[in-house]
């Protein structure tokens, strides 16, 4: 599968995104366990469940790059959309 360069800056941004979401959600919810304050727990998995749509785009790239193939456009669906409910 040939990627072409706006393609692998696209899902370079988008995965960088989903990291650091991530990892803030993460930090969010650890700061819950310590302050007991139930907003930091509800940002931290709103802060997380805002970058689900680009997860499936950045689960799709390695693949795509060490396997030559693709999700498909229903695994996506579900990655991308499905979990955010």
């Amino acid at each position: 599968m040939e990627l072409e360069f706006i393609e692998i800056l696209q899902v370079t941004f988008s995965g960088i995104f989903v990291i650091i979401s991530f990892i803030v959600g993460v930090l969010l919810i650890l700061k819950y366990f310590k302050c007991k304050n139930k907003n930091l727990l509800l940002a931290g998995i709103s802060w997380m469940g805002i970058a689900t749509p680009w997860l499936s785009g950045t689960i799709s790239f390695p693949l795509m790059i060490f396997f030559d193939t693709s999700l498909s456009v229903e695994v996506r669906f579900i990655i991308g959309i499905a979990i955010d409910l």
